[in-house]
């Protein structure tokens, strides 16, 4: 996400926040300050730690890109 200050991520996060906590699990939030080679990197990053799940506010990929892998790589 570009800017965790904005009113609708910090609202977002705080509703995640509780369903996670709820859950049993823990959420990482990861700023990539609007930098498409950071966002790439970060996700491949949790991925290869293995996170259970990730909640993606890309600014640079589709979900069809995501899915097809451009980003999330096998």
């Amino acid at each position: 996400m570009k800017d965790l200050s904005s009113p609708f991520f910090s609202f977002i996060i705080k509703g995640v926040e509780a369903a996670t906590h709820k859950n049993g699990y823990n959420l990482l939030v990861s700023h990539t300050a609007g930098k498409m080679e950071k966002e790439e990197k970060q996700v491949e990053h949790l991925r290869n730690i293995g996170v259970k799940g990730l909640i993606i506010a890309s600014m640079f990929h589709t979900y069809r890109d995501m899915k097809s892998g451009f980003v999330f790589r096998n």
